[in-house]
């Protein structure tokens, strides 16, 4: 049996967003999600994509996190930290 959780990691950034899959704290995949703007259109599908290709479930994922150097007014920040939220509640 497999002990390593899969998680995604989102990196929020004044200039660019970056989604990471990663296994047991191991960046398996990362990509750029959108260059600052349409980060709510952009997201999920993305999301979506990255766990086919991997042919993962939103079950397989145990944890969602979000790294910002942005100040905490920033919209994108806001919509990282509300989307990761969101699917944390919706795994757990």
């Amino acid at each position: 049996m497999d002990t390593q959780q899969w998680s995604l990691l989102l990196e929020a950034g004044k200039a660019e967003v970056f989604l990471s899959l990663q296994k047991g704290g191991v960046s398996v995949e990362r990509v750029l999600v959108c260059d600052g703007y349409s980060l709510l259109e952009k997201l999920l599908p993305a999301i979506d994509t990255m766990l086919q290709k991997h042919q993962l479930t939103t079950g397989d994922i145990k944890k969602f996190e979000v790294t910002s150097d942005l100040p905490e007014g920033y919209s994108s920040r806001r919509i990282a930290e509300t989307i990761a939220g969101v699917y944390g509640f919706a795994i757990a």
